[in-house]
């Protein structure tokens, strides 16, 4: 076949997929499976064995924090002057599990402390369902740095043997039914016995940790989502080994939220209390003041009845008084705000609300005051540094500016006003000038006297307001579903597991395979190297396990010998023309069985009673005079060189066939490359035609020396032996690239060495054997090749024993 033909597709096309082949490729080692999955199935049981079932245990909450879902308590708050502020859910769900919180249900709870009882190969919690009890100091372990360990063990009906282990250092106790004070280091405590529960005849394990640790884990493991979009209703959730503890916890998160939102309501009741009771006193040093004046006043003049001189203009006056009084109220008031917020150590401080008139600036600053809630309640679950809380404080400080600016703005439009009506009264009082000057003064004193005395009674009732306010906070949070558990275990998943487990156990051995045949460079079958080359593949050679170098022999009906038969056929199918006789047999490298297999075809064909003639012209490395015990030193070279000119005085007999003669390489040349170019040797071929029906050629390997591109030229077909599970791949892309380049031509390869017996090579011809009923099970050796007959490897081969890797 010309290399045209061979090579009609571009070098290294990929060739489709055989899935089939692939999945025979795996199932060969379908003990590796089966041993893998048994041992991760194992590793799965021991695993849930070892596994507590995990509850989900949830609570529903409602969080009132809009007027939708006010009570009339909230409502009555707002009437009173006191808003409501409308609560971030999203806040709220950080605050309700801030650590904070969870550290006061931690030390309610003390969950600091675990009881564990060792069951099997599991653990069991003992909440408060413990025989034994644990009690230490919160103080103690709020400073604890490292945990303190408690292993107890029965030791008889009543006792307990105790170890404590506490920053490296051990102690060994009895507990009996007495409490028992254990000092381990720099800490105490006392263990006693609980009779209320039965002693089990297990270990019981104790813990104790600080109790941040649990808050911290807490804090993460309640998880906290809306019922739905737009909902004010929270699903509390946490995974526990026990049901009862999960309940506990969950309750006492609502209920510390609740007390840390009302603590947090109540801060702007307390601050606005404290500074109404500051001004009360100032107001009542002052009206006492005003009231001792004008009883002077009426004592030095001896006045008891005022003249009801100037009525008319009187009245008008008074009228005039009422609004200058009610100006100087909110001008007060807008001062006492001033004073308030000018001081620097009220930065953070809820301003009071005294109930200015002014609607835009009273909004202010209720805005303001709901502002700061909202940065406290942020603070006790994180810090200043949270970019949150700078966010929120540059807030704070826009709306206090606006608060100054906005006391100013009022200041001045109530000056405005009060200088029209000080105008109007300077008028009024012109008209009433024949009034005596006492009685006018009497008024004035009398005008201040009520100023302050209905300032004062302002005060009162709003400390009052703001009392009450204090004793209608409400909690934020409600439990709308109690804690309880959701359905059965959500861990461990036992189906999910052992199907993780069988995944597992398919996917490792598959994986080394996969691994294995990736970085494998050497092919192991025909099919393997059709996949690499589309030099077609003359046949395949079964392991030669005999130690024989010569298999083939007369009425031999050995499996090698067939496949040797089969090679012989298909060369005579080639071969069908009178002139075509000439076989070269090469390889890439030595040890790939080339000599080996250039012997028995020719005594294969010498079994037809066909004229053959073996030719050794691997004139570098002569090896047919060692296997043949040819006794001359003579050979083709001798004729080459002209030492000889007796051809047929060189060829000898090969004593295995009357129909196979040798042509001996002869004695090595110093230059076996010219030797190779002799015209000589063209003559030498023709005269082999002549005489015989087939000539075998056993050339040099290509891989190494150039002297078979030489022989080429006389071939009619060139053999390319590869050793499977022996030659590397990359000797194919070799050969692809001298045929390519037109270096050999008609070539077909020789896939040596392959072993029959192999479970993948049953399977990968589909159950389709070779040897015609002669026996499946092969035995032959790979040991052959280039230099001899390899019997140190077969020597090895018999040696190695039968293993899955």
């Amino acid at each position: 076949m010309d290399s045209k033909d061979i090579l009609s597709q571009e070098e290294g096309q990929d060739k489709a997929v055989d899935f089939r082949e692939i999945l025979f490729n795996y199932l060969v080692h379908w003990k590796w499976f089966v041993a893998s999955i048994i041992v991760a199935m194992g590793i799965a049981f021991f695993i849930l064995a070892r596994k507590n079932n995990v509850y989900t245990v949830t609570a529903s909450v409602l969080m009132k924090n809009d007027k939708s879902g006010a009570t009339p308590d909230m409502l009555m708050m707002e009437s009173l002057g006191m808003a409501s502020v409308k609560n971030n859910l999203e806040n709220e769900v950080e605050i309700m599990r801030s650590k904070n919180v969870m550290l006061q249900v931690v030390m309610d709870l003390e969950l600091y402390t675990n009881y564990v009882m060792k069951k099997g190969m599991r653990k069991i919690d003992l909440y408060k369902d413990t025989p034994i009890e644990l009690s230490i100091d919160s103080a103690t372990v709020r400073s604890l740095v490292f945990p303190i360990t408690i292993h107890a063990v029965p030791k008889s009906s009543e006792d307990y043997d105790v170890k404590v282990s506490y920053n490296g250092e051990n102690k060994s106790l009895v507990l009996t039914a007495n409490p028992l004070p254990v000092n381990i280091g720099d800490i105490s405590f006392t263990m006693t016995r609980n009779f209320a529960v039965q002693l089990p005849e297990e270990d019981i394990i104790i813990t104790v940790s600080n109790p941040r640790n649990m808050a911290n884990y807490l804090s993460k493991a309640i998880v906290a989502d809306a019922l739905s979009k737009g909902s004010t209703i929270l699903t509390l959730s946490l995974n526990t080994f026990n049901i009862a503890k999960a309940k506990d916890v969950l309750n006492r998160v609502v209920f510390y939220y609740n007390e840390l939102s009302m603590a947090e309501k109540n801060r702007v009741a307390l601050n606005t209390e404290r500074f109404i009771d500051e001004r009360i006193v100032s107001i009542s040093k002052e009206l006492g003041n005003v009231e001792k004046q004008a009883e002077n006043f009426r004592k030095a003049h001896k006045l008891t009845d005022v003249k009801n001189e100037g009525e008319k203009f009187t009245t008008e006056l008074s009228e005039t008084e009422k609004k200058l009084f009610e100006l100087e109220t909110q001008l007060n008031l807008v001062d006492y705000v001033d004073q308030f917020v000018s001081n620097k150590q009220h930065v953070y401080t809820p301003i009071p609300y005294l109930g200015i008139t002014d609607a835009g600036f009273s909004e202010l600053i209720n805005k303001y005051n709901q502002m700061l809630l909202v940065r406290e309640r942020l603070l006790r679950s994180s810090s200043e540094d949270n970019p949150l809380i700078a966010d929120i404080n540059h807030d704070i400080s826009d709306l206090r500016k606006g608060v100054l600016s906005g006391i100013i703005s009022v200041r001045k439009g109530l000056n405005i006003e009060k200088k029209d009506l000080q105008a109007k009264n300077r008028q009024l009082n012109n008209m009433v000038a024949s009034v005596p000057e006492v009685e006018r003064e009497l008024t004035e004193i009398m005008r201040q006297q009520s100023i302050k005395d209905k300032l004062y009674v302002f005060l009162l009732e709003k400390r009052e307001e703001n009392s009450l306010n204090k004793t209608l906070t409400v909690p934020v949070a409600s439990i709308v579903d109690t804690p309880d558990v959701t359905g059965g275990p959500v861990e461990p998943n036992k189906p999910k597991t052992f199907l993780i487990a069988f995944v597992f156990g398919l996917s490792i051995p598959a994986l080394f395979i996969f691994l294995k045949d990736m970085f494998n460079v050497k092919f192991k079958d025909r099919m393997d190297v059709e996949r690499l080359t589309s030099v077609p593949v003359l046949g395949e050679i079964a392991k030669n396990d005999t130690g024989d170098q010569f298999v083939v022999k007369a009425k031999s009906t050995a499996p090698i010998v067939e496949l040797f038969r089969l090679v012989r056929n298909s060369l005579q199918f080639m071969l069908n023309e009178p002139d075509k006789k000439v076989i070269n047999v090469t390889s890439t490298v030595t040890q790939e069985g080339k000599t080996f297999f250039s012997m028995n075809l020719a005594l294969s064909f010498a079994l037809t009673n066909k004229k053959v003639i073996l030719v050794g012209l691997d004139i570098r490395r002569p090896q047919l005079k060692k296997h043949f015990s040819i006794m001359t030193n003579k050979g083709i070279t001798s004729y080459l060189s002209g030492q000889e000119t007796d051809l047929d005085g060189l060829i000898v007999p090969s004593g295995m066939s009357e129909y196979l003669d040798l042509l001996p390489a002869g004695p090595i040349p110093p230059n076996p490359n010219e030797l190779l170019t002799n015209s000589r040797l063209d003559q030498v071929f023709e005269i082999l035609r002549e005489k015989y029906d087939y000539i075998i050629v056993d050339t040099a390997p290509v891989g190494m020396v150039s002297d078979t591109f030489l022989l080429n030229r006389l071939a009619d077909v060139n053999l390319y032996v590869t050793r499977a599970n022996y030659s590397s791949k990359k000797y194919l892309a070799l050969l692809n690239s001298y045929v390519a380049d037109k270096r050999l031509t008609s070539t077909y390869l020789i896939v040596n060495a392959v072993d029959m017996q192999a479970h993948s090579y049953s399977y990968r011809k589909y159950g389709y054997g070779y040897g015609y009923g002669y026996g499946s099970k092969y035995s032959y050796s790979s040991a052959y090749g280039y230099g001899g007959n390899g019997s140190d490897e077969n020597q090895k081969n018999k040696k190695r024993k039968k293993c899955w890797f």
